[in-house]
């Protein structure tokens, strides 16, 4: 049975490594929503949002480091993630005799998986069939407050969202990503919404 899984695993890298893992999955994410607990009364009259991010790039090794699998949701995690940002800042009352625009500049957002070092070597790759692997999700976010077109405050948020799952099966990377965007969503909201907008807006 081991054996079987394991031969699956190394078919599914493989088919990620020829290209064919470019092919979207269908991943609700819907369910981790980020829910505002405090509203806060914000000195800005529009918001303005780039998003720069790519998805990601596969960086496949051999033996001595963990191979990295982008991630490809049919909806990007960078517009999932700009997506939250507009949500989130909608929940905000905007004073509309302000004269400061919130710039917000998705720099990076792209997410993956990782096919361990210890899951390419025969024989020994199939004890780690069940092992966890790291997802993560890059994050580098820039906050412009921009007053009569000059830059009066900015903030940035630059750091890499961490968790642990399998990654046996497509069943797995499913599971693994909705982790990941759940908790990405708890800490970059948690930190912006207390180091950003009730300190700067």
């Amino acid at each position: 049975m081991q054996s079987v899984k394991y031969l699956i695993v190394i078919l599914f890298i493989a088919i990620s490594f020829s290209g064919c893992a470019k092919k979207s999955i269908n991943i609700d994410v819907s369910d981790s929503k980020y829910q505002v607990k405090e509203q806060v009364k914000i000195d800005i009259k529009k918001i303005n949002i780039e998003n720069l991010s790519n998805n990601g790039e596969m960086k496949n090794t051999i033996l001595g480091s963990d191979s990295i699998i982008p991630i490809v949701p049919e909806t990007p995690t960078k517009k999932t993630v700009e997506d939250d940002i507009k949500d989130y800042f909608l929940t905000m009352e905007m004073l509309k005799s302000s004269n400061r625009v919130l710039k917000i500049i998705v720099k990076e957002a792209d997410s993956y998986w990782t096919f361990s070092d210890v899951q390419k070597i025969p024989i020994v790759g199939l004890f780690a069939v069940g092992e966890k692997v790291t997802y993560g999700l890059n994050l580098k976010i820039l906050f412009e407050v921009e007053e009569d077109g000059k830059v009066i405050k900015s903030y940035t948020f630059n750091d890499t969202i961490k968790i642990k799952n399998g990654n046996a099966t497509q069943d797995d990377i499913i599971a693994g990503y909705k982790k990941l965007i759940s908790q990405y969503r708890e800490v970059f909201f948690n930190e912006i919404h207390n180091q950003f907008t009730k300190r700067y807006l």
